[in-house]
Formats: C-alpha cells, structure tokens, sequence
C-alpha cells in the first residue's frame, strides 16, 4: 500500500502517531469549543473537518485513527452545545485497500456519533482539494488535518487554497526529514520548489548541516 513500504506492522499505532494524535484531538476540541462558546442563542453552526489522508480508520490493536477521533469530538460538541454544533466530515484516502477499510470502520461508527455527516473521497488529496472547497460555504469554520505519509500533500500553493479563507485552520505534518535528503536530490528539485513555492531553498543546499 502506499506510504507502507510494504511493512506489515505499517498500522501498529506508533507512539509519535500517538501524540499527533493527542495534539489532534486537544487542539480540535478547543478549536470547536472556543468558536461555538461565543455563539450564543440557539443559532446553528455547521463545523467542517477535513482529512486530507484519512487511512484505514483504525489501527491493528483497535485505536481510532484521526476519522473517528474527529467524530468523537463532533458528537461531544454536538451534546454539550444542545444540538446547535454539527460537525461534517470530509474524509480522503488515496489508497484503496485503506479506502475500504475506512469506510467499513466510519460506518460501524456512526450509531454512536449520529450527529456527524460523513462524505468520502477517493484518491489523492490534491485531487479533492477544489470540490471540498467547493461544498464547504467561505462563512463556515473549516479544520484541515494534513498528515500524508512523504512530502506530498503538503505543497504550499495546496494548503494556501484552505488558508486563504479566513475561517479555516490547517494542522501539517511536515515531514523535514523526507525534505531534508530530496533538498540534495536533483530529480526530487521540483517537488521541494512546490512545498515551498520558491526555489529560493536552493541556495542552503551544499551548507554544514546539524
């Protein structure tokens, strides 16, 4: 599968996943609690959460993965605000094998979290950015967790089209390491001039490194 190498305890929950993981869900709740909380009367308020590389949904041990932690979220939000916070969730999976995986793991989840709406994309994410976008009205808060397995999906012009909108936040994970060795690699000199968007990057190649 993609991203995998071909290692089969790819979906182990890995400890550094872990705390993503933790970050992920502290930050969404705060994030949803802090600009529903100001809201007031019984006025609606429709939250979005992307989820640009959204994977099987679980890992092998049983521990949700981001889909479902976002869900979970939507549903507490859902109940402490008296049904005025929903939460809709766009979930993208390029692989297909995990594709079906996710599905399987959202669908068996949604009786418990009946509140969130689930729409899913499969392929690439730079490939769905335009028609989420497009779903998603520029008044409504809009979370975006990027965590792709290598370098690609974090591009700068691809996680501007979310930023330009002055009610959306992006979570990235940015993979220095992946970058660092293809900032030395001629044939990977175009995929770094877009995660940056300049080939400025150019001249700190060849300087002592740490």
């Amino acid at each position: 599968m993609p991203g995998s190498n071909g290692n089969a305890d790819y979906w182990d929950l890995k400890r550094n996943t872990q705390v993503k993981h933790d970050i992920l869900s502290s930050y969404l709740l705060r994030w949803a609690s802090i600009l529903s909380g100001g809201q007031g009367g019984a006025r609606r308020l429709a939250f979005h959460y992307v989820d640009g590389f959204a994977g099987r949904g679980r890992y092998s041990g049983g521990e949700p993965g981001s889909p479902l932690i976002a869900m979970e979220i939507g549903q507490e939000m859902y109940e402490h605000r008296g049904g005025n916070v929903r939460l809709n969730c766009y979930n993208v999976e390029q692989d297909p094998e995990n594709f079906a995986s996710l599905e399987k793991e959202v669908e068996e989840a949604r009786p418990r979290y009946p509140s969130v709406e689930v729409s899913y994309f499969e392929g690439p994410f730079q490939e769905h950015s335009d028609a989420i976008l497009r779903l998603i009205p520029e008044s409504e808060n809009t979370f975006v967790f990027i965590d792709p397995f290598g370098p690609k999906g974090v591009e700068l012009d691809e996680v501007m089209r979310f930023l330009v909108r002055r009610r959306s936040e992006v979570f990235i994970t940015f993979m220095s390491n992946y970058i660092g060795r293809f900032m030395t690699d001629a044939h990977k000199a175009g995929l770094v001039d877009a995660i940056f968007a300049t080939d400025e990057w150019r001249d700190l190649v060849g300087l002592p490194t740490t």
